[in-house]
Order: structure tokens, then C-alpha cells, then sequence
């Protein structure tokens, strides 16, 4: 009777792992298909962006921030590579910036009068 029990509690336990496999892949499958089906573009054979539904363009455009008390001599080289634009008195005058030269200059009075400067072009 012991050896029937245990066999029979094998094919149990056979059936329950194979349960668990297929609950797995069924898990997986379905992740898979929601992933798909949550995409809101799609690519055309080109390799254009289209919105899905729509098949509309996607148009994308630069992520920009604006700070206003900034202290320009204070940046960073990066931080100064990164400045595309500089708008001052509320918009009325404003300054495209392609680059910028960092100069440290000197006066015959000593080095306690030395004073950082920025050129932006």
C-alpha cells in the first residue's frame, strides 16, 4: 500500500510542476502580448516613427531648462558646453550661444585683484 501511495503522490507532484511550468509560460506570454499591445508607436519600413491609431508622425523636440538667477561666470565647462541661449529683461534682448572661451586674467596689482571672465559667442 506504502509503494502505491508513493507512487501515486509522484504523479501528483509530476502534475503540479508541469502546472507551474505551464502557469509560468502562460504568465510570460501574457506579459509579452500586453508589452506589445501598450506600445503607442510603431516603426514604418523606412524607419519613420508613427503614432499608433493615428499613423501620424511623431515629432520629438530638445529638452530645455530655464533657470533664472543664474551666475554665468560660476558654470561649469560642461555646464557652459550646454547653454544654447541667454534671454535677458524679460525677453527683450537675447543671445544665441554657439561657444564660449574661459579666461583667467591678470592685473598688475597682484593676484587678489584676479577676476574670472567668460566670453560667450
Amino acid at each position: 500500500a506504502s509503494r502505491k501511495q508513493n507512487r501515486s503522490l509522484t504523479k501528483v507532484v509530476g502534475g503540479l510542476a508541469l502546472s507551474i511550468l505551464l502557469l509560468v509560460g502562460a504568465v510570460f506570454g501574457t506579459s509579452i502580448a500586453a508589452a506589445h499591445l501598450a506600445k503607442d508607436t510603431v516603426l514604418d519600413e523606412q524607419g519613420v516613427l508613427h503614432a499608433r491609431g493615428t499613423r501620424s508622425l511623431v515629432k520629438t523636440g530638445e529638452a530645455v531648462t530655464y533657470s533664472s538667477d543664474l551666475d554665468i561666470t560660476g558654470l561649469t565647462n560642461d555646464e557652459l558646453g550646454n547653454l544654447k541661449h541667454i534671454v535677458l529683461f524679460g525677453g527683450d534682448l537675447q543671445f544665441q550661444v554657439k561657444g564660449f572661451v574661459r579666461h583667467q586674467s591678470s592685473t598688475t596689482l597682484g593676484d587678489a585683484d584676479d577676476e574670472k571672465k567668460v566670453a560667450h559667442l
